[in-house]
């Protein structure tokens, strides 16, 4: 095994520092017009494509900012508006992506949108199916079957082709406003309404779920599935309580349980991590379940700049996206957490790289395993061997005390993008460092093993 000198023991504790220091492994990011391109500061929603870039709908805010449909792949803004893109307004209510790829826009006034990275097409009450053009929000099935909550026009279904209708009148709809659906494990489609509580489509027959002090005649705002397949939910009305319907029936928590108040603050976007900890947005903060504790970050406890959240979403990286509508001072703009340091969120690109980089790892802290991405650039030929071919790339792992833990790398590469999985089932639990070395380029990062 190798050891490192101890002059490269003490640049790996700089490093360690600097990171310290100047955030580089920070747990908050927030981004506003004041510090980023984004349009405006009323966000309403954030998801992600097949190839990491984020997608957020701005809408007009109390500065006058217009708004507009953002890609951000961590590093580049695309900002399109109604005058540079066939987006054919600001009031975006929803964004879901298709498995090609398709951004579809769920719009006030405007009906839907669809975007395939090229052309922009319009489906509205005169050229579609839509019973009106005011829609609330988006699901989409495996097999791109779309569904379509609307503003008092039911419950939509597009299958490419055929529109098909669903209203109280023709099916066992309880309620015409749709705020929310989602498709769960088995395909069922869960939909809450905006008074009318919750109903459960499985394609052929409607359930009414109906839980003593949290489901009934009330709003429903967020839906999300939790490993164990339990639906959990948000509502609203005299309840504000947050619970989720299991097969035998349903379990609810008020605020008293939680220990905070919502009422009169609604909790409204609800997601689900990897680690099945729910997250919600709230008008007090954030809240954070981890099925024992709640936690509330709020602008009292934490770096956030506001407590009126509106949405939430979990990326890839299990980074927690949360979003502000700008209603009040200080609740402005897009905020990024995670309380074990924000994820590299920079999209790793198809083509060959131009530059050599090595992100940090995830999952981190991790047990027993973690993947570590790095890339090999196209470009330089002090790289390259007499073959053509990249000189040898070393990755390996180190203790605090410099010693080699660990070779995961150590051969010639070619230009590209490349991810290696480092097994620490037999090391204990701490901090260690791993060093990817190609030509001159070098460059460390920490990693801690957790059991």
């Amino acid at each position: 095994m190798v050891k490192l000198n101890y002059l490269e023991i003490l640049i790996l504790w700089l490093f360690v520092l600097l990171i310290d220091l100047f955030g580089q492994n920070t747990e908050w990011k927030f981004y506003t017009t004041t510090n980023s391109p984004i349009p405006s500061n009323n966000i309403h929603c954030i998801t992600q494509d097949t190839d990491s870039n984020y997608w957020i709908a701005a809408s007009k805010d109390i500065n006058g900012n217009v708004g507009g449909l953002v890609k951000f792949d961590g590093k580049n803004w695309i900002v399109y508006d109604t005058l540079n893109s066939g987006l054919p307004t600001y009031s975006i209510n929803d964004i879901e992506i298709d498995t090609e790829d398709n951004i579809w826009l769920a719009t006030l006034g405007y009906g839907l949108v669809k975007f395939d990275g090229s052309n922009w097409t319009i489906y509205d009450t005169l050229n579609s199916g839509l019973p009106g053009n005011d829609i609330l929000c988006i699901a989409i099935e495996q097999n791109n079957i779309l569904w379509l909550g609307t503003y008092w026009h039911g419950l939509v279904k597009y299958d490419g082709n055929t529109w098909t209708n669903y209203t109280q009148e023709n099916s066992g709809l309880t309620l015409n406003e749709v705020n929310e659906i989602i498709i769960d494990s088995l395909e069922n489609k869960w939909i809450g309404t905006d008074g009318a509580g919750l109903v459960m489509f499985d394609g052929k027959n409607w359930e009414i779920i109906n839980c003593s002090n949290f489901m009934g005649l009330i709003p429903v705002f967020g839906l999300a599935e939790d490993i164990n397949h339990n639906i959990w939910a948000t509502v609203g009305g005299n309840n504000n309580n947050i619970g989720f319907i299991y097969n035998n029936g349903c379990r609810s928590y008020s605020d008293t349980e939680i220990g905070f108040e919502f009422s009169p603050r609604y909790p409204f976007g609800l997601a689900v991590d990897t680690n099945d900890v729910k997250w919600m947005a709230t008008t007090n903060g954030i809240v954070r379940f981890d099925n024992v504790s709640w936690k509330n970050y709020s602008k009292n406890n934490s770096p956030i700049p506001g407590d009126w959240t509106s949405n939430i979403f979990i990326d890839n990286k299990n980074n927690v996206w949360f979003v502000y509508a700008n209603t009040i001072d200080n609740s402005s703009g897009l905020g990024v957490f995670n309380n074990n340091g924000i994820t590299d969120v920079l999209n790793i690109p198809k083509s060959l790289p131009e530059e050599f980089f090595m992100y940090q790892n995830y999952p981190n802290p991790f047990n027993p395993t973690t993947k570590i991405k790095y890339t090999i650039p196209n470009v330089g030929t002090s790289f390259l061997s007499a073959s053509g071919r990249m000189k040898f790339v070393k990755l390996k792992v180190y203790d605090i005390l410099g010693n080699e833990v660990a070779t995961l790398v150590n051969e010639e590469k070619q230009a590209g993008s490349y991810e290696v999985e480092f097994n620490a089932s037999k090391l204990p639990s701490g901090v260690y460092f791993y060093r990817l070395q190609a030509g001159d380029f070098v460059s460390t990062k920490k990693l801690m093993v957790l059991k």
